[in-house]
């Protein structure tokens, strides 16, 4: 693994690409050619590329997906002001109890969330093996984090899908955690190679 400044020879940056969400966070292809790299430059030990990254991807699904436990705590405290609040066929709209499940469901949701977070962040830092449990963690937080937003847009109804309310971004913005940092897929191989499968 190298540590690649900038503005290395070789290195080209392509532009911004345009994205469903996350938009606040540019993502573009980078073009080697020709490019040639200080052994200085060399992070970790030679051939141990692998390791590193490991020891950076369990931290960044840990760091990242804490933060989309705080997006799930949000949008939680927000659907249950507007169930309360939104009144249909004469009563709140949280007395239905299609709505008051789906609400109760989001709390389970981050709750899990919240769990798996925590117990495998004390795992990584005991040094346990935590394969199994990074790749548990993200796929849990990653599909909670889409359902919840969902969730919210039903329960918002045609308010969640106009952008003044913000909810049909978090739909956007949730549904790239089930990609980023390994999809869904790879990390249910992942599971089921840990067990022998």
């Amino acid at each position: 693994m190298f540590l690649v400044e900038r503005d290395t020879p070789g290195l080209t940056v392509g532009p911004a690409l345009g994205k469903m969400g996350l938009r606040t966070s540019p993502l573009s292809e980078l073009t080697f050619e020709g490019m040639r790299v200080p052994a200085a430059h060399l992070v970790g030990p030679a051939g141990a590329g692998l390791m590193v990254l490991d020891h950076v991807m369990k931290r960044e699904i840990l760091f990242s997906f804490s933060i989309t436990l705080g997006e799930m705590e949000h949008r939680l405290a927000r659907c249950v002001e507007y169930a309360r609040t939104r009144r249909q066929f004469g009563r709140s709209i949280g007395e239905f109890q299609s709505v008051s499940h789906r609400i109760a469901d989001m709390r389970i949701a981050v709750d899990t969330s919240r769990k798996w977070l925590h117990d495998t962040a004390e795992k990584v830092l005991a040094g346990k093996d935590t394969t199994l449990d990074v790749a548990a963690t993200k796929t849990v937080v990653s599909e909670a984090n889409s359902a919840t937003a969902l969730a919210a847009l039903q329960i918002f109804g045609g308010n969640g899908y106009l952008t003044g309310t913000g909810v049909e971004q978090d739909v956007r913005n949730a549904l790239a955690g089930t990609v980023y940092s390994g999809t869904s897929e790879i990390q249910r191989n992942r599971i089921a190679a840990v067990l022998g499968l």
